[in-house]
């Protein structure tokens, strides 16, 4: 009686592991897409957080501020000098800034909206009495 395999077996036993194999590189690239995406998402979030904590702190501060969108990137100028509020990894689009009313038509708020990476994120900055 000989030992070992038969080539049958042998072809079996290899069309297995190939198929477990691809599998595994399958499962593999697909963890590591949705870690990227997960990165993009967080790294979005935290850049639109901080657009609208320092849009809150400098409007509530300064009058004269301005906001634009300059080549993809939030830009705030304030007293003559201009500097990106995002960095280059995300894309700002499609700022608004408009008044809040109250029912007598007195404006009570500032709402500035923008997008980051198409995220809409809101800034409201209530006006002085």
């Amino acid at each position: 009686m000989t030992r070992g395999f038969t080539l049958i077996e042998t072809i079996v036993y290899l069309a297995l592991l190939s198929f477990i194999i691809a599998c595994s590189f399958e499962f593999l690239a697909s963890a590591g897409a949705l870690a990227a995406a997960e990165a993009s998402a967080a790294n979005t979030a935290s850049e639109g957080d901080f657009a609208i904590e320092k849009i809150e702190y400098v409007l509530a501060h300064d009058s004269d501020a301005r906001l634009s969108i300059e080549g993809g990137a939030l830009m705030l100028e304030e007293h003559g000098e201009s500097a990106p509020l995002t960095s280059p990894n995300v894309v700002a689009s499609e700022l608004r800034i408009r008044p809040v009313t109250d029912k007598e038509g007195r404006e009570v708020a500032t709402k500035t909206e923008f997008l980051i990476n198409g995220t809409l994120f809101t800034a409201i900055t209530e006006s002085e009495p």
